[in-house]
């Protein structure tokens, strides 16, 4: 089945945005023009793939899931190759190190997402220093900012990308480490690490930045650029840490565990750019990240038969 590429682009933004009008104004083409591109699509699968009704989309049939799941990847695939030349650049900072955020995996994802976006478009990418987060968007010394600081800055417009659980961060010989997911009365009850130097509002994705309020939580003081010291802190047995999820899930290394905290506050990842900014290319970095956070956003409800051990 050789499928078209344009047709098959334009169902996956149909789907991500779940309105023909949506995704007919982000493809700069009318409504009618993306309905005759969805039947063309639909016509070399040999298949209904979207479900109408008087109010437009109405949701996709099983064959439609099945391509929507595959769509990504065979795009990505078909269009990965980088162009050479003058192209415009696109500056994408991060707090700490670009590890703590992708894994390699995910961030190729993200490379080939944005070039099928933006063919022309390079990604750079710029570290930036704790101390430097609140002011590098305004400055200009990036252009989009991936941030978990809660206060909003003047000047700057973030956009949410996920909401993901935080995970306690244990060894294997842990009593943690035996319960999956965990509570957050028994979490605080442990040594947790947090850096001292750092705002605090960072304070609540590396730990809980209400832990006070949790006795007798005990805060342990630890210097951290990145998920590594954290990491190697936990390993050594100076305290447990609490990060977002999906740190747990994919950077841990070997000897530690990441368990979910039922209860605890989510994490909020927010991409930030300047107010007013109209660059198509970092609208396009934006629109991957969104695609690529909500893969990310994890709510915790406790499973089927869990115990709630709490004393």
């Amino acid at each position: 089945m050789e499928l078209n590429l344009e047709h098959l682009h334009s169902f996956a933004v149909l789907v991500r945005t779940a309105h023909f009008g949506r995704a007919a104004e982000e493809l700069h083409m009318t409504t009618s023009g993306l309905s005759k591109r969805i039947r063309c699509l639909e016509r070399e699968v040999g298949a209904l793939l979207v479900e109408r009704g008087p109010g437009g989309y109405q949701g996709l049939t099983d064959r439609g899931r099945s391509l929507a799941e595959r769509a990504p990847l065979i795009l990505i695939a078909a269009h990965s190759a980088r162009r050479d030349g003058d192209d415009e650049v696109v500056v994408l900072g991060f707090p700490g190190r670009l590890s703590d955020y992708f894994t390699q995996t995910q961030f190729g994802l993200l490379v080939d997402c944005l070039s099928w976006e933006r063919p022309l478009t390079h990604l750079r990418l710029q570290g930036v220093s704790y101390a430097d987060v609140r002011d590098c968007v305004i400055n200009g010394s990036v252009d989009v900012l991936i941030d978990m600081v809660d206060p909003i800055r003047a000047g700057s417009l973030q956009i949410p990308l996920a909401e993901v659980s935080r995970s306690a961060v244990v060894t294997d010989s842990s009593a943690l480490g035996e319960q999956d997911p965990v509570f957050l009365q028994d979490v605080v009850a442990e040594p947790i690490l947090h850096d001292s130097r750092l705002d605090p509002s960072w304070m609540g994705p590396w730990v809980l930045a209400d832990v006070e309020r949790h006795s007798p939580g005990r805060l342990v003081d630890v210097a951290a650029s990145g998920f590594r010291e954290i990491s190697e802190a936990v390993r050594t047995g100076r305290g447990i840490a609490v990060v977002p999820g999906f740190m747990a899930q994919s950077l841990l290394p070997a000897g530690l565990r990441g368990r979910t905290i039922l209860d605890a506050p989510l994490v909020q990842v927010r991409a930030v750019i300047r107010c007013g900014e109209s660059r198509p290319q970092v609208a396009a970095l934006v629109r991957v990240l969104q695609v690529l956070g909500h893969a990310l956003s994890s709510p915790v409800s406790a499973p089927p038969g869990a115990r709630d051990h709490r004393r």
